[in-house]
């Protein structure tokens, strides 16, 4: 392993002794920059001097930095579903009597598809928010205040209104002005904002909403086709209420129904209560000039207990709104046309459910019964939980009429706590996390196995957002780590010299080579920012390339 280290450090000490330096030598060094992965690119964020460091590897493992400004006081930082984008909410300089300082500001940082350079533009706003929702097709960025687990996350100003949102058009330039959308409040405040995808058969014509679930017994729908007119459309508001008693209700999750679905959109919620909540909207009865074409009809569902997952479902008899309902083991299938709801006995008391019948098959499984052999155009769906000492695989295709042969259960002797994708071409491959920390499994869905890897210690896991050929399995605050085959489970076993924080493969900077490689960039809080090259496809601790002391350059 080879050693570097920045030769500005050096030239710190000496200026150390020097009249006149710049003040950001007075500032603080940040040890513990939060980092983020994107596709050809780590970047760090370095809140003490207001800056974000952009790490990116040509060839070899010769590591380039960039360093661009970001606003003052970090709230949120969120990366795009592709990969490409990175957002940073700042709440910006207190005020002074003068009006000087920083306002709160949203930069967005990004790529340029040639050389690969990292440019930003920003968009400043007037009161400071701490949330943000990206729209998955790159159009939008919603900024909202709200309670969250975000790293930065925190109170952003004396007075907050709760119910504003701030609508940022990526397509406008640097400097361009958000739109502010003032939600009709119920008591509630925004939890969760999900953007659906366009619904083509929406009354009116195809749009796309933003569903707004608010803390306390409503639901929000918003026409992002009219969110930029001169006088934006008020949303559609639904409320929760219980058949049961007055308690208050919560929303806890939406489900979706397929943009191809026959009829008109279908969503569905479910809540801290025993009943789903589920919706079509069809032609509005308002004759009003400005209403919105659409309204919804609403029904509500007993599922048995309180449900800790929803999905729409395409099952034998038909699209079903299925929902998990850990503290009975079973499963709730709603016709959301008549209401009629089958219940389905499953073998363990499950959490969460996902749909892998783009990676089985429709009908998919096994070919000697259980979960093979369904009907053509039926979902396969997996079954995990924390309560669970494995996985099942459900198909949908017998689960209304053959519902007792509908599981194949697959036992891993422990907790499962998370599941991870796999990309393509690996997609039929899944990542088991148990709840030890010290062993996982790659479960394989068509052979219906799960094999076990184990680790020393608590390891934390990256998949290659490439191919899926690869995890790497790191502990944290360590000095070990290690590549896996995902197709073998053969490891390499690797070593760095400072503590791993944490570990991200990305794709080199190096535009004019067809196939540019691929890089892992481990990084470590540990003096003022160090990070570790290694290349992503042969691995080898001789070969690494170390870097130590970056948030001593650019300052």
């Amino acid at each position: 392993m080879s050693y570097r280290t920045s030769s500005t450090l050096a030239f710190a000490i000496g200026l150390a002794a020097c009249a006149g330096r710049p003040s950001s030598w007075d500032a603080p060094i940040s040890s513990q920059g939060q980092s983020y992965s994107l596709s050809h690119a780590v970047v760090v964020i370095d809140d003490g001097l207001h800056r974000a460091a952009v790490l990116t590897v040509a060839s070899g493992q010769s590591l380039t930095t960039n360093f661009l400004p970001v606003g003052h006081g970090v709230t949120n930082v969120t990366s795009s579903s592709d990969g490409e984008r990175l957002f940073v909410l700042s709440e910006g300089d207190a005020q002074t009597s003068s009006g000087t300082g920083q306002p709160p500001m949203l930069t967005v940082i990004s790529f340029d598809p040639q050389t690969f350079q990292p440019s930003e533009v920003t968009y400043p706003f007037s009161s400071p928010l701490n949330s943000l929702a990206i729209d998955p097709s790159g159009q939008w960025a919603v900024a909202y205040a709200a309670s969250s687990s975000n790293t930065y996350a925190r109170q952003t100003s004396f007075i907050e209104d709760p119910n504003e949102l701030l609508f940022f058009d990526l397509s406008r330039p640097s400097g361009s002005a958000p739109l502010p959308f003032e939600l009709r409040s119920y008591g509630g405040s925004p939890a969760r904002l999900t953007f659906t995808p366009e619904l083509p058969s929406l009354p009116g014509g195809p749009s796309r909403l933003l569903v707004v679930e608010a803390t306390s017994s409503d639901v929000h729908l918003i026409d992002l086709a009219h969110v930029a007119d001169p006088k934006p459309r008020a949303e559609v508001v639904i409320p929760l209420t219980s058949a049961q008693n007055s308690a208050t209700i919560t929303p806890q999750g939406l489900a979706i129904a397929p943009a191809d679905s026959t009829g008109y959109p279908k969503m569905a919620l479910r809540t801290t209560d025993r009943n789903v909540f589920s919706w079509q909207l069809g032609p509005t009865s308002s004759t009003a000039t400005d209403a919105n074409p659409f309204e919804p009809s609403i029904n509500e569902t007993d599922v048995g207990g309180v449900p800790s997952d929803i999905a729409f479902v395409q099952t034998d008899a038909g699209m079903r709104l299925a929902a998990i309902v850990p503290g009975t083991s079973s499963a709730a299938l709603v016709d959301p046309n008549t209401m009629l709801t089958t219940f389905v006995a499953l073998p363990a008391s499950f959490s969460h459910i996902s749909l892998v019948t783009g990676s089985v098959g429709a009908g998919g499984g096994s070919s000697d019964g259980g979960a093979g052999g369904t009907a053509a155009g039926s979902d396969v769906a997996l079954l995990w939980g924390s309560n669970a000492s494995g996985v099942a695989l459900w198909s949908l295709g017998v689960s209304v009429d053959r519902s007792y042969d509908s599981t194949v259960f697959i036992n891993v002797g422990s907790n499962v706590t998370a599941v991870e994708d796999v990309p393509a071409p690996n997609q039929t491959l899944k990542l088991l996390e148990i709840s030890s920390g010290t062993e996982f499994f790659v479960l394989d869905l068509l052979r219906q196995t799960a094999a076990p890897l184990n680790a020393s210690s608590s390891a934390t896991l990256s998949i290659s957002p490439d191919d899926g050929d690869r995890v790497w399995a790191f502990a944290a605050g360590q000095t070990s780590l290690a590549s896996i085959d995902l197709l073998t489970r053969q490891f390499t076993p690797l070593v760095t010299v400072l503590p791993v924080s944490a570990a991200y493969e990305i794709a080199r900077a190096q535009p004019s080579t067809q196939n540019a490689g691929r890089a892992l960039l481990t990084v470590s809080n540990s003096g003022a920012l160090g990070v570790t090259v290694f290349d992503a496809v042969h691995p080898a601790s001789s070969a690494a390339q170390r870097y130590a002391g970056l948030f001593m350059e650019g300052q």
